[in-house]
C-alpha cells in the first residue's frame, strides 16, 4: 500500500494526533446538543400544550441556527476558528438561559420566537468549522475517510445525546436539564476552540469575488429536501411518545435512530467505496422514504422504535455522498464557507419540517407526518439524478 492510500484510510485519521482535539469537541458538543434540541422541544411542549406552537418555536430555533451557521462560516476568515468558537459558546449559554427564564413568564409568541431564534443563531456552527478544521490538518488525500468520520460522528452524537437526555429525566427537571446540556455544548465548543487544529487555521482566497457559487444550488436543493424530511421527524418522533403517554421515551426513539445511523457511517467506512456512488446516494434515499412509510403504521413504541432505527441506517451514507459532491464539484470557495452554505440551507429545511410537522401533527395527525417524511423523500430521490447526470468528473 503506498503512501496516498495509506492516508486515505480511517486507521490514519485515528492516528493524526492534531485530530483528537476535533474528535472529542465535535462529539461532546454535538452530543450535548442533540439532547438540548430533545430536552427543549419537551420544556416548550409542557409550557405551551399545542403542537403547533411547538413547531413554530422550534423551526425558530432551527432557523436561527441556519443563519448562524452561514454567518459564522462567513465569519471565520475574519477571526478565525478560536475566538469565534470561545464567543459562540459563552453568548449560546447566556441565550439558553434568558431562553428559559422567558418561557416561565410569559406567553407571547414575539418574544418568544425572538429569544428562539436567538439561540439558534448563537449554536457554534461546529459542523462546517470541524469539516473545515480536518480539511485544514490534513493531506487531500485523507479527505473523503474525514467527511465519512465526521458524518458517523454526527450520527453517534445523535445516539449519545438522546440517551443522555433520557437518563437525565429521571434524576433531573427539564429546565435543569436545558442547562446542564447547554452547558456541555459551550464545553465541546471550548474545547474545539482551544485545540491546536484551532491554531492552525489559515484564511483561504477566493478565486472569485462572490461567497456563493452556482454549481452548488443543486446540491443546496438535495440538502434543504433532506433538512425538510428530518425537521419533521425530530417533531413526530417526541409527538408519537406524547401521545402514547410517555413522553420520556422519545430519549430512547431518538437513541434507537442513532443507533442505526451510527451502524449506518461505520459499514459505509468499511464498504462504502465499494459502492458507485451514484447507486449509494438513490438507495440510501429510497430506504429512508420507505421506512417513513413504515413508521406512519406504528402502533406502539417498541415498533417505532425497530422502524426508526431502520430509518437511521442509510442516513450516514446520503449525507457523505451529498458532501462528497461537494468537495468535488466546488472548489472556489473556502472548506468553511462551502460547509457552511451545505448546512445552513439544509437546517433551513428542518426549520420548515418543525414548524411543517407540529401543523400537521395538530391537524391530522402523527401518522401523517410521517407520511409527508416518506412522501419528500421519495421526490428528493428523483431529484438526485440530475444532480449526478451534471457530474462530470468521476466517482
Amino acid at each position: 500500500m503506498n503512501e496516498k492510500s495509506n492516508e486515505s484510510n480511517l486507521k490514519y485519521l485515528l492516528q493524526v494526533k492534531i485530530g483528537h482535539q476535533i474528535i472529542i469537541g465535535g462529539l461532546v458538543n454535538r452530543s450535548s446538543y442533540s439532547g438540548l434540541i430533545l430536552v427543549t422541544l419537551l420544556f416548550v411542549q409542557h409550557k405551551v400544550v399545542s403542537f403547533s406552537i411547538v413547531g413554530l418555536l422550534m423551526g425558530s430555533i432551527t432557523l436561527g441556527l441556519a443563519t448562524g451557521r452561514l454567518l459564522q462560516g462567513l465569519m471565520v476568515n475574519l477571526i478565525g476558528f478560536r475566538k469565534l468558537l470561545l464567543l459562540c459558546g459563552v453568548f449560546h449559554f447566556v441565550v439558553l438561559i434568558g431562553f428559559i427564564f422567558l418561557l416561565g413568564q410569559t406567553s407571547s409568541l414575539l418574544p418568544l420566537t425572538s429569544v428562539a431564534v436567538l439561540l439558534g443563531l448563537s449554536a457554534p456552527a461546529t459542523s462546517p468549522i470541524t469539516r473545515a478544521m480536518w480539511a485544514n490538518v490534513l493531506p487531500k488525500s485523507s479527505l473523503k475517510s474525514a467527511q465519512l468520520l465526521e458524518s458517523t460522528i454526527n450520527e453517534v452524537a445523535c445516539m449519545l445525546g438522546p440517551a443522555m437526555a433520557g437518563i437525565g429525566f429521571l434524576i433531573f427537571s427539564l429546565d435543569s436539564m436545558m442547562l446542564i446540556m447547554g452547558g456541555l455544548a459551550s464545553t465541546g465548543a471550548f474545547i474545539l476552540g482551544l485545540s491546536k487544529a484551532a491554531g492552525k487555521w489559515r484564511l483561504t482566497t477566493h478565486l472569485s469575488g462572490s461567497h456563493f457559487n452556482q454549481s452548488l444550488l443543486p446540491i443546496l436543493l438535495l440538502g434543504l429536501a433532506a433538512g425538510i424530511a428530518g425537521g419533521c421527524i425530530e417533531v413526530a418522533v417526541p409527538a408519537f411518545a406524547i401521545n402514547s403517554g410517555s413522553p420520556l421515551s422519545s430519549g430512547f426513539l431518538l437513541t434507537s435512530w442513532g443507533i442505526g445511523a451510527s451502524l449506518g457511517g461505520i459499514a459505509m467506512l468499511t464498504l462504502g467505496a465499494r459502492v458507485p456512488i451514484k447507486i449509494r446516494m438513490q438507495v440510501s434515499v429510497l430506504f429512508l422514504g420507505a421506512t417513513a412509510y413504515l413508521m406512519s403504521t406504528s402502533n406502539s413504541i417498541e415498533m417505532l422504535a425497530f422502524s426508526v432505527f431502520l430509518h437511521g441506517i442509510p442516513a450516514v451514507p446520503a449525507w457523505a455522498t451529498l458532501y462528497s459532491l461537494a468537495d468535488q464539484k466546488i472548489r472556489e470557495i473556502s472548506e468553511t464557507e462551502k460547509y457552511a452554505w451545505i448546512l445552513a440551507l439544509s437546517t433551513v429545511g428542518v426549520a420548515l419540517g418543525n414548524f411543517l410537522g407540529g401543523n400537521i401533527i395538530s391537524i391530522w395527525g402523527v401518522a401523517y407526518a410521517f407520511i409527508f417524511v416518506g412522501s419528500i423523500l421519495i421526490i428528493f430521490s428523483f431529484l438526485v439524478k440530475p444532480v449526478f447526470n451534471s457530474q462530470k468528473e468521476k466517482y
